[in-house]
């Protein structure tokens, strides 16, 4: 066995060996970096001999959710959702084997050249993601490992991260938002709750050797509103899609899941109103009292474009009132003055 790297303790190298004989009837031949996330967990790629690649996942040992990976890994893979199995795991250790779903990330596809197949290669893979998506709904949702179902009192609080940005807001406009927030939030016209991922993103979304995709990075799934990974997919600030691929693609999930397109509309606006106003607190957070300006620096002047979007749709009327109101809030939001 040829270990190449110096992190990895005897203890992980020896377990990984044994898991290799076990399941696969074969010793592996090196362990690689693979890559490492913000959690923080760090893959790497066990290469076995005659045999497909499996992953290697080491958590640290103040990271949370390792238990969440476990259970719904492989609740999701019993109920034959396109996420990896789980080979084998080890709650000392904290390291898990999961199936390899290769190299190809949705995400880096769409950074490379895809104008030799045109808009329609995008599109296609919207496609491949929303189909995806649509599965994790039919899951069984009573059946869901996690008793993690979020309702609007979650998603209130949740929101009220926005005020992060605004620090020296006085109680009184801070309550005035919760109330709007809330309000807007009672709005919501789909009172079915699905499976949701959480963060169904295309970074999170592999394509597979055959074509089909794999989605990772599961762990905070739970039961919510059926137009969450919707919009986390459609409104993602990592990449503004075109509005009329985003309408399409909208139309097309309408077409599978069979909501009233007026209350689908309603609730997505509402609902990529409240998650961009969160994740604007979340990152100017990070840029003021933890030391990590880059998510601004990259994201701040897409979320704008979305909250300005949305508070001009006329689900949002209300917040686009109380924003204007509030010369602290519409000066940076409205007129984008830091």
């Amino acid at each position: 066995m040829k270990n190449e790297l110096v992190e990895l303790s005897p203890k992980i190298v020896d377990w990984v060996r044994t898991q290799c004989k076990d399941i696969f009837s074969a010793e592996h031949t090196k362990i690689t970096f693979h890559a490492r996330d913000a959690f923080p967990r760090t893959y790497y790629r066990v290469h076995i001999t005659g045999g497909t690649p499996v992953i290697l996942m080491v958590a640290e040992p103040h990271m949370t959710l390792f238990n969440e990976i476990v259970s719904i890994g492989t609740w999701m893979h019993g109920q034959s959702l396109p996420v990896p199995n789980i080979h084998a795991y080890d709650h000392v250790l904290r390291v898990i084997l999961f199936e390899d779903f290769g190299d190809t990330q949705v995400a880096k596809m769409f950074l490379e050249d895809l104008s030799e197949n045109g808009a329609q290669a995008e599109k296609n893979l919207y496609i491949q993601m929303i189909d995806s998506l649509v599965l994790f709904q039919k899951a069984n949702a009573d059946d869901f490992i996690q008793n993690t179902t979020y309702d609007n009192i979650h998603i209130a609080d949740e929101t009220m991260m926005f005020l992060n940005a605004f620090q020296g807001l006085p109680i009184k406009e801070r309550d005035s938002f919760d109330r709007v927030q809330r309000s807007l939030i009672d709005t919501f016209q789909i009172q079915t709750t699905v499976l949701v991922h959480k963060d169904y993103i295309p970074a999170n979304s592999m394509i597979r050797s055959d074509g089909s995709l794999g989605i990772i990075d599961f762990q905070n799934a739970r039961i919510d509103h059926p137009l969450f990974d919707v919009v986390s997919l459609l409104a993602d600030i990592r990449r503004i899609v075109h509005p009329e691929l985003e309408a399409g693609m909208i139309e097309y999930y309408l077409d599978q899941a069979q909501y009233g397109s007026e209350a689908v509309d309603h609730d997505y606006h509402v609902l990529c109103l409240l998650r961009n106003l969160r994740i604007y607190g979340r990152i100017f957070e990070l840029k003021e009292y933890e030391n990590k300006p880059h998510y601004w620096d990259l994201y701040s002047d897409r979320l704008l474009y979305y909250i300005r979007r949305e508070l001009d749709h006329k689900a949002n009327t209300e917040m686009r009132e109380w924003v204007e109101s509030v010369p602290m809030v519409s000066e940076q939001v409205l007129e984008g003055r830091d």
